[in-house]
């Protein structure tokens, strides 16, 4: 989307190619874009520098003090009954080998891509109830 949306009206897109939930490759309807659309996109590494010149805007948010336990205490307490029913769905997907290469990715990628120097916008997120504006 992000060459159709670059390219302005006219240009052809398809609003998905993927669907994660069931890791299979979606057939949608090619579409045009118009003039007054807006592309919002929320990806983990958006700050790497190939990307940076997509973007007019960026918002970063930090939550590195954040622990697992924090997270599931969240998860159990805080959100909908729904929620208690993804639990065994989340610890499925995030196995230990999948939670390390993520916390060493995520190192290297603030240490090589340093997103907080190209971010418009940080927001401190460790506290899931009180997010700061940096």
């Amino acid at each position: 989307m992000l060459d159709p949306m670059r390219s302005g009206p006219g240009a052809t897109f398809r609003r998905a190619g993927f669907d994660e939930p069931s890791d299979r490759l979606v057939e949608a309807p090619a579409e045009l874009v118009e003039a007054r659309m807006l592309l919002i996109f929320d990806g983990v590494f958006a700050h790497r520098p190939e990307l940076l010149t997509y973007w007019d805007f960026t918002v970063l948010l930090q939550a590195e003090k954040r622990t697992d336990a924090a997270w599931l205490g969240y998860l159990h307490s805080d959100l909908p009954e729904a929620a208690h029913e993804r639990e065994a769905e989340l610890e499925r997907r995030w196995t230990i080998s999948r939670r390390r290469r993520y916390v060493d990715g995520q190192a290297l990628y603030f240490a090589e891509a340093t997103p907080v120097v190209f971010a418009d916008v940080v927001i401190d997120n460790n506290d899931l109830g009180n997010p700061v504006i940096l």
